[in-house]
């Protein structure tokens, strides 16, 4: 609901744009590439983070954000890019703005690319294809869907065969895994605010760029371009330090405070066939609303390699919440196929189909199995 939204406020704003009497400029227009460097302390800090803790990030949590074999990584071969565009769909769509952030032996630089004139486009694209040489990695926020795609067929557009670098990590796909239960939206913005303790003052609405550029193409009024260009080099600094808050919580369950990310990036880890450290997020989430489905999780990963650890899990879930069906349910399977005791098996089923997961979602299971069980005991 929220992209449709956002898609109409981007409309409303072209059209009213485009409709506007045109004014007279109030800047003399230019034209041709824009090509401005910004730079960044390594002490740069954002909350609790500095731009210097990329430059020693764990290259095992780093590539795992995008669930990519580790491999050896130099922090000054990794290209940070944000685009801001003249919409949001439609096949004549342009990036008019690229940002790019690396490293350099003193701080972290921002490069950006602006096409003052959509007739520069061709030249913007010849120099971000120039700049790729120069990476092994590229990093965005939801450019895998976005970004990239853009910037390619524009290329091909321009018959241009660039090349992007090979190795992309998108940091939405993690951030969502790790801070949607929450935060909600993960929109980079509401994460500085939410993770990083330190919320943007007077950022532009992203509905409004499009038309902002458009009047500045008509204008030339340099003014309508501040609050973009700033919003963008915002979008680039936070990036790296986006990537070394996961990276930093992927490491330790005690870097978070929170249940609700803890029992997320177990279910992170779950998703990478790894339990061990699944089951030491889960393990590590011991009250509040999460920790029931934690210790459900880990009970499931228990089952594959120690049965007796995951039959005292689903007990001691069952002494906390008495009427949770899903440990009821294994704790019945358990006994009737290990223990053989039919009796406690039917004891268990009766006490499942009582509950309300077990006279809705799983009715038809427990009548089924409460009507061997009962066979079963019979024949005892």
């Amino acid at each position: 609901m929220a992209g449709l939204r956002d898609k109409l406020k981007t409309m409303a704003s072209l059209s009213e744009d485009w409709n506007a009497q045109a004014a007279a400029p109030e800047a003399p227009k230019t034209g041709g590439l824009g090509d401005d460097v910004f730079f960044y302390p390594l002490d740069h800090k954002t909350g609790d983070y500095t731009l210097k803790e990329f430059l020693s990030i764990d290259e095992e949590s780093f590539f795992g954000l995008n669930d990519e074999a580790a491999m050896d990584l130099d922090p000054r071969r990794v290209l940070f890019l944000d685009t801001e565009t003249t919409g949001l769909f439609g096949a004549n769509v342009q990036a008019f703005l690229v940002g790019l952030g690396y490293y350099t032996n003193s701080g972290f630089c921002v490069r950006q690319l602006l096409m003052r004139n959509l007739a520069s486009e061709e030249a913007l694209l010849q120099k971000l294809d120039e700049i790729f040489q120069n990476f092994d990695v590229i990093v965005t926020f939801n450019g895998k869907s976005y970004d990239i795609p853009l910037i390619q067929t524009r290329m091909l557009y321009c018959r241009m065969h660039g090349s992007v670098p090979d190795t992309h990590i998108d940091l939405i796909h993690p951030a969502r895994r790790i801070y949607k239960l929450r935060i909600e939206s993960c929109r980079l913005s509401n994460i500085e605010d939410k993770i990083f303790h330190a919320g943007r003052s007077d950022d532009i609405d992203g509905a409004e760029i499009p038309g902002r550029y458009f009047r500045y193409i008509r204008t030339g009024d340099e003014s309508l371009l501040s609050d973009i260009l700033e919003h963008n080099r915002q979008d680039i600094v936070s990036m790296p330090l986006l990537a070394c808050a996961m990276c930093r919580v992927l490491d330790d369950p005690s870097m978070s405070e929170f249940g609700a990310d803890r029992f997320s990036i177990g279910r992170y880890y779950q998703r990478q066939n790894n339990p061990q450290m699944a089951e030491k997020y889960f393990s590590s989430v011991t009250d509040g609303l999460w920790s029931l489905p934690s210790m459900w999780q880990k009970s499931l990963l228990l089952k594959k390699s120690d049965m007796a650890a995951a039959v005292a899990c689903w007990e001691e879930i069952l002494s906390h919440t008495p009427d949770y069906c899903p440990a009821l349910m294994e704790l019945c399977k358990y006994h009737e196929h290990t223990t053989r005791d039919v009796k406690l098996a039917l004891e268990l089923c009766c006490r499942a189909q009582q509950t309300g997961m077990g006279q809705m979602k799983f009715a038809d299971d427990l009548a089924k199995r409460r009507a061997r069980l009962e066979k079963k005991l019979s024949k005892q």
